[in-house]
């Protein structure tokens, strides 16, 4: 909260190998202070237990972290070495927004890379899609 008693959010989309973006919103004002220290298209973040939704006004999945999310920024290993190299390689505008539709997400209880969430997500909705067809 502001010093007028207004309540701010940082967005940020983030990516990786499987996906061009998901949003991800923060309200801890300690946290967006950290986010402004991150670079665009250099820091690496390792974020745990977000929740995922579906956002109709973004007519896509978003993501919010919680009291029980952890990011941890530029982790030392493998992964971040290799994301760093894939980010490298590919033009900035590359990195777009895919849309897809979720229904249930409570369903998502697996550690999951971005592709593996929107994937997750396709399959509920292609079966709620087919139930909702064959009662019709």
């Amino acid at each position: 909260t502001t010093s007028i008693g207004v309540r701010q959010v940082r967005d940020i989309m983030i990516l990786d190998q499987t996906s061009s973006a998901l949003k991800i919103s923060f309200w801890d004002p300690e946290l967006i202070a950290r986010a402004g220290a991150w670079k665009i298209l250099h820091t690496v973040l390792f974020i745990t237990d977000v929740r995922c939704e579906w956002s109709k006004f973004m007519a896509s999945m978003t993501a919010n972290i919680t009291s029980r999310s952890v990011i941890t920024e530029n982790p030392l290993g493998v992964e971040t070495e290799n994301l760093r190299k894939y980010v490298a390689k590919v033009k900035p505008m590359a990195f777009t927004n895919e849309t897809f539709s979720v229904q249930d997400i409570s369903l998502i209880r697996n550690v999951m890379n971005i592709q593996q969430v929107l994937d997750k997500g396709n399959n509920i909705r292609s079966a709620n899609n087919i139930s909702f067809e064959e009662q019709q």
